[in-house]
């Protein structure tokens, strides 16, 4: 009589006993990977029983699992140690999805830091996890760039996009290189990372996205800059300032030329990207794609999308084609139908109308929609007036014609206490180097606090 499973079982190695039960592909692997193991396998540091592995993978179904242990057994033979705590954490995570977790498992990051859990998969190009440092709390996005250009790709985040480049409303962003020499970038964790389904609520959210955005982007464009990618995934928040995220597709804006094929989302690609397949004037297509941002974080669409409408991601790749050919016709035969400003709060219209011109060169630039945006959005904005008991929400460029106004009443500047002449001389001081503030705006800044430093 054979043996019934019961015995089977039994018979097993107590080792192979829980890969029985997931299924004939996992034990096959199970069992292959058990008679190859050397005596060291278990002395490799951080490794965790065979047995346990076993029954952390007995929550998939019988192809995941194989996978899965096909991955650990390849990483064994590399001397690669998976943390027990870590992987079952990753299983707990991402509980039916073996991709993921296989992805948690195959990064190596740099030896200071470890993978806690995979964020997203960026297209074709990145794998954003999250992060730890070993020797303290402090987590951080880490992304590993793949594909033959991910030398290039790290090249323009980092060497365009170095700590140096100090801005409330860019991403600090570091290299950092595992044992291998794998390069990865290492982000700054924000709170909150914006999706396509992120909504204004109302004028204040709005302008102050407009607001933070049109600010990285004049800081950028000066330093001859493009960022190419700009699109609601692309901009996440530190407290209360917006912040614009990945630089992988910037480049100097001499590279843009009429035989540089367009880069960057669907969602928010300028028009002239669309009819006329080239780039006429690359900053202007990065304000277009904040306009569309912001537009549909008003409205719930993009400036030539419908709502609900799917985008075809680019690994679909004739949807995609087709898409594309749709967003041409549209931008050339429905453009009034579409590009229409009802459902924006009043105050940003003529704003947003100044943003999404279907001519690039009749576009605004950045510098200046930054400073029209403080001028007439300055209510909405957060960036709090010092001095105050309280924040009292004025732009800057306000908030030096206020202290305009006040010294110049007769007899102000001779009767001012001396704290409060040095506070005023210190604000001035940087007024003058306010990101977006014109030559004359400076010269006001500038003016006044000589002003109080003479007492004239």
């Amino acid at each position: 009589m054979p043996p019934t499973p019961e015995r089977r079982e039994k018979s097993l190695p107590a080792d192979l006993r829980p890969y029985s039960v997931i299924g004939s592909a996992t034990m096959e692997v199970a069992r292959a990977l058990y008679e190859e193991r050397q005596e060291d396998f278990f002395q490799i540091e951080d490794s965790f029983p065979f047995r346990l592995l076993g029954r952390i993978l007995g929550r998939f179904g019988d192809d995941d699992a194989a996978r899965i242990l096909t991955v650990f057994g390849d990483l064994w033979r590399k001397q690669r140690a998976i943390d027990v705590t870590l992987f079952e954490k990753w299983v707990e995570t991402h509980p039916a999805n073996a991709e993921q977790v296989i992805a948690c498992m195959q990064v190596d990051p740099p030896e200071e830091l470890q993978v806690l859990d995979l964020l997203s998969t960026q297209g074709s190009q990145k794998l954003v996890f999250l992060a730890q440092f070993r020797n303290s709390a402090s987590r951080v996005v880490l992304k590993r760039v793949l594909g033959p250009d991910a030398t290039s790709i790290i090249g323009r985040e980092s060497d365009q996009h170095p700590l140096s480049m100090e801005h409330p409303n860019i991403i600090d962003t570091f290299v950092s290189t595992n044992r291998s020499g794998e390069k990865f970038l290492v982000e700054k964790l924000l709170p909150e990372v914006l999706s396509d389904g992120w909504r204004a609520n109302g004028i204040k959210n709005a302008a102050n996205l407009l607001h933070d955005i049109a600010a990285a982007l004049t800081y950028i464009h000066a330093r001859h800059l493009v960022h190419s990618d700009i699109k609601p995934a692309n901009i996440g928040k530190n407290g209360e300032n917006f912040v614009l995220l990945d630089f992988g597709l910037s480049r100097q804006v001499e590279l843009f030329t009429a035989d540089t094929h367009p880069t960057g989302s669907l969602r928010t690609r300028a028009p002239e990207l669309l009819t006329e397949g080239r780039y006429l004037d690359a900053f202007a297509a990065d304000v277009w794609a904040l306009g569309a941002t912001v537009f549909n974080a008003c409205t719930g669409r993009f400036p030539l999308t419908r709502l609900g409408e799917d985008i075809p991601r680019v690994s679909q790749v004739d949807p995609r084609k087709e898409f594309v050919e749709l967003l041409k016709r549209r931008a050339e035969e429905e453009w009034d139908q579409l590009v229409t400003f009802a459902e924006i709060p009043e105050p940003l219209q003529d704003i947003l109308n100044s943003i999404l011109q279907r001519n690039p060169s009749d576009r605004i630039s950045a510098a200046d929609l930054h400073s029209l945006v403080e001028k007439k959005l300055s209510p909405f904005l957060h960036s709090p007036t010092h001095g105050f008991a309280r924040p009292v929400y004025f732009s800057a460029i306000d908030e030096l014609n206020q202290i305009d106004e006040f010294l110049h009443r007769e007899g102000r500047l001779g009767q001012l206490p001396s704290a409060r002449r040095i506070y005023l001389q210190e604000r001035l001081a940087e007024l003058e180097g306010i990101y977006g503030f014109d030559s004359k705006t400076k010269a006001l800044a500038t003016e006044l606090r000589k002003a109080l430093e003479s007492g004239k």
